[in-house]
């Protein structure tokens, strides 16, 4: 089984194919597979945004994941922990609050000291062009006729699915030419 957040993402619904899916809510579920998965992505830039918008951003793709990670690797010594982070932390992206939270997410997993039989990883995606968050983009007619470099949700999947049994503890970038 695998606690998720980001429980109707397609990413997650593509996983579920490998194992059960429980969504995170107050308690840890009995597992050591944890996919930390939800994010807001605003089809707006970061000035056109309200306060609460910025705070809101902050909170679901940095706060609330961190939190989780806090509990889970407190509680579980064998904890193996997915973060959705993406390539706008790295890059930016018109929405530079999501790039700020996303870059935030990936220092975090990089800096965080972890038991020596816990595993930490995100992976930063460029456009998964399938993802509800893509299909939501004002420029998404653009993005598919541009032919720009894109992943689908279930090559993410499978990329999570081999993370949590065999990956290392990184940042693993993820973007095709």
């Amino acid at each position: 089984m695998i606690g998720v957040t980001g429980y109707r993402s397609t990413i997650i619904r593509e996983l579920s194919h490998y194992d059960s899916i429980m969504r995170l809510e107050k308690d840890l579920p009995d597992t050591n597979f944890f996919v930390l998965a939800a994010g807001i992505l605003r089809n707006k830039t970061f000035c056109e945004q309200r306060d609460q918008e910025v705070h809101e951003t902050f909170e679901v793709n940095l706060f609330t994941p961190v939190r989780w990670c806090e509990n889970i690797l407190k509680e579980r010594p064998h904890a193996r922990i997915c973060l959705m982070g993406s390539e706008s932390g790295f890059k930016g992206s018109y929405d530079m609050t999501y790039a700020m939270s996303k870059s935030a997410l990936h220092f975090y997993s990089t800096v965080k000291p972890l038991g020596s039989d816990q595993k930490l990883f995100t992976l930063a995606p460029h456009i998964i062009i399938d993802s509800g968050m893509t299909r939501r983009r004002h420029d998404y007619a653009d993005i598919v006729k541009s032919r720009e470099s894109y992943i689908t949700a279930k090559e993410v999947a499978k990329m999570i699915w081999t993370g949590l049994n065999e990956g290392a503890n990184e940042v693993i970038r993820i973007h095709r030419k």
